[in-house]
């Protein structure tokens, strides 16, 4: 048939070449008719039963080892070859030992051989068909065509499933009555021992031995791999290159599940698929591995860190609030909040009220630095305060973050405590110069206004 074509090739006529190549295609056709039945009798007089794929199972086997068809549904063309070889054998003779080829079977002979198997026709091989020309065809016929392929398309998927439910109910009435698999069910429920992951201190039940292998199950479902994509890769790194058929077995679960995983671990680059028939499928190396995972979850955080909305913060606000209560909730809310350190600078009055939060923020182990006055002030200015309470106004108080607020209070804290310990060291002599409560020093920054009269 090489040769046949190079000639017509050579020539720039395929034309030439069409015929020969299509007789020579139903000859070879033929000639695995003849095979497949001399093969049939042959398992027939063994009591064996032949599968399509070829693979010869015992008398008893409802399904193929190999290729997983159900058995006793192939019937190979055995009828049509008793009349085909005299016709070939012939043909063979009167032949040129030149052109060693076979002639085409005759009409008749094709109308009554029985086909090989069914197969859904495809568009391809229409356009093969010297006799054909897909632009004979009508719209009608087309679509005709398209949903006559759909229907046979959807057959054999109902087929696929019909089968695939069979062996599952099978394997798992099997997995309900063997003898093995209930004793290693009745293990399995004696308390497991459990070990501690090495990197992340989780809490892991000990398997296979040892507990290196749930750490590493473990690690790889924290990477984003499912259990089923972490077991199935640990078992094709511990025995090598397998079929999913022989994952599936090693396993113990379903090969549907285990056929869908390995696909979809091939698509993202993490098994390698071998060509051949059945498929054997192959684990990157570890190092392969770690550093594929790891550039795709350095681009994904690149990608976060640049994408991810930020809004502008937010600027230091004062809120005010009015009425003891509501003050004096608030006030407790912080305290009990603080963790660090508390700085306290109120009246005599206000501390007796905050004294049980105060004492059980002291008993946290959160400093706290106070300072009461329970007598008149030190300076009687006219400017308010942030904070204000007292029987002619309403209670008022000022919540901030501000740090201009803040440090500024923090300052007035600072001067209290170094004019405490000025008073303590020099009491009398401070008295003697600027008078009782500094009253001399304030006059000469202060002055009191009449009644009336506002401060500017």
């Amino acid at each position: 048939m090489g040769r046949i074509f190079y000639e017509g090739y050579r020539a720039q006529d395929m034309t030439r070449a069409e015929k020969e190549m299509v007789d020579l295609s139903g000859l070879c056709d033929e000639l695995q008719d003849e095979i497949d039945g001399l093969r049939n009798k042959i398992a027939q007089l063994k009591n064996e039963r032949l599968c399509e794929c070829g693979h010869v199972a015992s008398l008893d086997a409802n399904f193929c080892p190999k290729c997983g068809r159900k058995l006793g549904e192939f019937k190979p063309a055995a009828a049509s070859v008793g009349a085909t070889s005299p016709a070939r054998q012939e043909a063979a003779v009167a032949h040129s030992p030149e052109r060693p080829i076979y002639d085409a079977p005759t009409e008749e002979e094709l109308e009554e051989a029985e086909p090989y198997h069914t197969v859904i026709p495809s568009i391809a091989d229409l356009e093969t068909e010297s006799e054909y020309n897909s632009t004979e065809f009508t719209q009608e016929e087309k679509e005709a065509f398209d949903a006559e392929w759909e229907r046979r398309r959807d057959e054999e998927m109902q087929r696929e499933r019909e089968r695939q439910q069979e062996l599952d109910e099978r394997i798992r009435y099997w997995k309900e009555n063997n003898p093995i698999v209930n004793t290693v069910d009745v293990q399995t429920e004696v308390p497991r021992e459990m070990v501690n992951c090495q990197i992340c201190a989780a809490e892991l039940p000990k398997a296979w031995g040892d507990g290196n292998m749930d750490q590493l199950l473990h690690h790889l479902r924290h990477l984003g791999f499912t259990e089923m994509e972490s077991k199935i890769m640990v078992e094709l790194a511990r025995q090598g290159s397998a079929s999913g058929y022989e994952v599936a077995k090693r396993l113990g679960v379903s090969r549907s599940n285990v056929y869908a995983t390995l696909q979809r671990l091939e698509q993202r680059g993490f098994l390698r698929c071998s060509a051949g028939e059945p498929a054997k499928y192959s684990v990157l190396k570890p190092e392969e591995m770690t550093s594929m995972i790891s550039g795709q979850m350095r681009a994904s955080l690149e990608y976060v860190q640049s994408s991810m909305p930020q809004h502008e913060p937010e600027k230091p606000v004062f809120y005010n609030i009015e009425g003891d209560k509501n003050v004096f909730e608030n006030l407790s809310r912080e305290l009990a909040e603080a963790k660090h350190e508390i700085v306290v600078d109120v009246w005599r009055e206000e501390a007796e009220l905050l004294r049980a939060d105060l004492q059980r923020a002291e008993d946290r182990g959160v400093r706290l630095l106070w300072s009461c006055d329970g007598g008149e002030g030190i300076m009687d200015q006219p400017a308010p305060w942030p904070g204000m309470r007292g029987e002619s106004c309403v209670t008022q108080a000022m919540v901030t973050e501000h740090p201009v607020m803040t440090g500024l209070l923090l300052n007035h804290f600072a001067q209290e405590l170094v004019l405490y310990e000025l008073e303590q060291d020099m009491g009398e002599e401070l008295e003697s110069r600027y008078g009782h409560r500094y009253q001399n020093l304030s006059a000469r920054y202060w002055s009191v206004p009449s009644e009336g009269i506002k401060p500017d």
